[in-house]
């Protein structure tokens, strides 16, 4: 902890939040008033935060699991693991200030997210999506594969999970996308669908739904956002993980960029969308061979 506390410190941190989530380090209540003083000697303010979900991403969780014909037991058995992993009734009430019967529900509402992104990937096994398709020999070598490599399929399981998550920042977490690209084992980009200026998403706040469905094409998608976002130049060659297949938009921005495979938290397959874009472009690309493209199907958690 004085470790951590140093390099804080050292990155000139003005202030610290955190869950009211019992530390796990052994001697941490013998170090909690040493670490207290260190803080207030150096100005940097502490507080308790638990992050609270859009009522609209908790609704969305409950009829995503219900959906997937995800078994209550199962999601409580989860949520019960959670909690008695990371919450303490007898810590969390020394820390929080405000409503602790609040902060406890967050954790529930936030224990369903988890269960939403995280059951459904336990469960999920990948495979080709186009099986007839040669991979050149040349790519083969060192191809990303999560259908017979165990690590390889846990990075998958890992980086599509982050690309859920991404999901909580977008303004429609109902069709909300999440990306993340992978260059030589280190993400190098993580992008969601979500507006490019502030003032368009607050001109379509107060809209009707029949109004709200005009919103969607000034969205950056969740693609265009990492591609432009990105923290390396070159990407050919790289690994890029998405929630959902990419439309005909994304397909040749994908493309021009050289990502060479594509996994996929679903099975690709045809995608009946009433708005005006196309998955077919990348099947069509995929069939071709310009990608190697792992899909996930997943079988009822039940």
């Amino acid at each position: 902890m004085l470790t951590v506390y140093r390099l804080i410190e050292m990155a000139g941190v003005r202030k610290v939040s955190y869950p009211p989530v019992e530390p796990e380090y052994y001697e941490a209540r013998k170090e909690e008033k040493r670490i207290e003083s260190l803080f207030d000697a150096a100005q940097i303010v502490q507080n308790v935060f638990f992050p609270q979900l859009k009522k609209e991403l908790v609704t969305a969780v409950e009829e995503e699991l219900s959906a997937k014909a995800t078994s209550f037991n199962y999601v409580r058995e989860f949520v019960e693991k959670v909690s008695n992993r990371f919450w303490n009734d007898e810590y969390a009430k020394g820390v929080i200030e405000g409503p602790f019967h609040q902060a406890k529900h967050d954790l529930e509402n936030l224990s369903k997210w988890f269960a939403q992104i995280y059951l459904p990937l336990k469960h999920s096994k990948f495979a080709l999506a186009a099986k007839h398709i040669a991979i050149p020999s040349e790519r083969a070598t060192s191809a990303f594969d999560p259908e017979n490599d165990l690590h390889q399929r846990r990075i998958a399981n890992h980086l599509l999970a982050l690309g859920r998550m991404t999901v909580q920042y977008t303004v429609e977490p109902k069709t909300g996308v999440g990306c993340v690209i992978m260059k030589d084992n280190d993400i190098v980009a993580v992008g969601w669908n979500d507006f490019p200026l502030k003032s368009i998403e607050e001109s379509f706040h107060y809209a009707t739904d029949q109004e709200r469905d005009g919103k969607y094409p000034f969205f950056i998608h969740a693609e265009q956002n990492a591609l432009l976002a990105r923290n390396a130049k070159d990407v050919t060659g790289t690994v890029i993980f998405v929630t959902k297949i990419p439309c005909h938009e994304c397909t040749p921005l994908v493309k021009v960029a050289g990502i060479g495979t594509v996994v996929l938290s679903t099975p690709l397959k045809p995608v009946q969308e009433k708005y005006s874009l196309n998955y077919d472009t990348f099947r069509e690309e995929v069939e071709r061979g310009t990608f190697i493209c792992y899909e996930a199907s997943t079988e009822n958690v039940s």
